[in-house]
């Protein structure tokens, strides 16, 4: 049997939390759906009685964590649906620094459904996201990924 993908979820906390939240789990759904073992930290930290995300070195902390679990799995998985926040950046920027592969994401039954603030800064991150990505497809069909 193969074992499982280990994939980091991003996908916005901060805000409308209910929200969020929802829509959290249904990409930790979407990726078990995949065939993938998915985590999130931000659903089990910011749970009652853990950590505080309304108090900064408590946030800091439960990112850090999160951030440092993210060095055992394979994938960044970035769900968009909701937008990019400052949070989900942090998390990319750590990926593309540990040479982990990053993947854009939307789910069918999110997409359009919420107006979101789409900053022109953010369509340029996700377009950097996706030419990074195209660009490591075609490093391994040529043979030269992997050869540091």
């Amino acid at each position: 049997m193969k074992i499982p993908k280990l994939v980091l979820i991003e996908s916005p906390y901060a805000g409308d939390i209910e929200r969020n939240l929802r829509y959290a789990r249904a990409c930790m759904r979407d990726s078990f759906m995949r065939g993938e073992f998915p985590w999130a930290s931000h659903i089990t930290y910011t749970q009652d009685g853990i950590l505080d995300d309304a108090v900064p070195e408590e946030r800091a902390l439960g990112i850090e964590a999160g951030l440092q679990w993210g060095k055992h799995a394979e994938l960044t998985a970035v769900y968009v649906d909701l937008g990019i926040s400052p949070g989900m950046k942090l998390g990319v920027e750590r990926a593309r620094a540990e040479g982990r592969a990053i993947e854009v994401r939307s789910l069918d039954e999110w997409a359009g459904k919420y107006l979101i603030e789409t900053t022109l800064a953010d369509v340029n991150f996700l377009f950097d996201i996706q030419k990074q990505r195209i660009a490591d497809v075609g490093k391994e069909a040529s043979g030269e990924a992997g050869g540091d």
